[in-house]
C-alpha cells in the first residue's frame, strides 16, 4: 500500500501580509483545511504494475482537488508565495 500526504510548509505571503487558512482539499464534496499537519490525499494498494494518476478526477467540474479560498478581508494585491509539501510513502502496513 502507498499513501500521498500534503501539508502547508509555508503559508502564502507577499513579505508583508500573510494569507492564513486559505488552502483546502476537496474530496467527495467535503472540504478539509490544509494545515501544517500532514493530511492524507490518497491511499491505495495497486495489485499490478502500471500508472496511477492521483489527480485524474480533480478539477472544478468534479469539485475535487486543491482549492484556494481567500476571504474578502484578506484579499490584497501582491506577489504571494508559499509552499505545500507533498510526501509519497510506500510501506507495508500503513495505518
Amino acid at each position: 500500500p502507498w499513501r500521498l500526504t500534503v501539508k502547508e510548509q509555508q503559508p502564502l505571503t507577499d513579505g508583508t501580509d500573510q494569507l492564513t487558512d486559505v488552502f483546502r482539499f476537496v474530496t467527495n464534496g467535503q472540504e478539509q483545511m490544509i494545515t501544517s499537519g500532514e493530511m492524507i490525499i490518497e491511499e491505495t494498494e495497486l495489485t499490478e504494475n502500471g500508472t496511477y494518476v492521483v489527480n485524474q478526477h480533480w478539477g472544478e467540474s468534479q469539485n475535487e482537488g486543491i482549492k484556494l479560498t481567500v476571504p474578502v478581508e484578506q484579499q490584497k494585491v501582491g506577489d504571494y508565495q508559499g509552499t505545500l509539501s507533498w510526501q509519497l510513502v510506500s510501506a507495508p502496513g500503513n495505518p
